[in-house]
């Protein structure tokens, strides 16, 4: 059962389905283009085949993805010599962007950066031990200091 599944995830990705879909389109994507577009994706122990489109226009990735399964439905069975194939459900205007934010992923980025390098910044200061100036020898070691050696430069 399994193997006629995957089958059919192939043949709605396969080259004949995306030429046809392209030219119902009238060649506003190739069929190149629409395989990076569409996803087509079995659902588990069923015979349902659920088709996802991503593309930066709502409009498009519905138009794309009602077109396409008609022309998969079309399509099947004559390739697989069945009669059974049928639409579910059609794209309904109920398309989200799902690409990222550039922007705000942008920003996030920064902002959680710098506060993630002031947290270093302080933790490196709070825990430096090192003695820099003879007010420093005086409070570690409660000794009055004698003489202390100028920088040369």
């Amino acid at each position: 059962m399994i193997l006629v599944f995957d089958t059919y995830s192939e043949i709605a990705t396969s080259p004949r389905i995306l030429d046809k879909v392209s030219k119902e389109l009238e060649g506003a994507y190739s069929a190149k283009e629409l395989s990076g577009m569409i996803i087509a994706s079995n659902e588990t122990e069923s015979q349902i085949l659920n088709i996802a489109v991503e593309s930066s226009n709502k409009n498009d990735s519905e138009k794309i993805a009602n077109v396409f399964s008609k022309v998969f439905s079309e399509e099947t069975p004559k390739i697989m010599n069945i009669d059974n194939v049928s639409i579910l459900s059609k794209a309904d205007g109920t398309a989200t962007q799902t690409k990222p934010k550039m922007t705000v992923n942008a920003l996030l980025g920064i902002v959680l950066g710098m506060i993630v390098a002031i947290i270093i910044i302080a933790i490196k200061e709070i825990f430096d031990t090192r003695i820099r100036n003879e007010q420093d020898v005086q409070e570690e070691l409660d000794v009055p200091v004698l003489g202390s050696i100028q920088k040369f430069k």
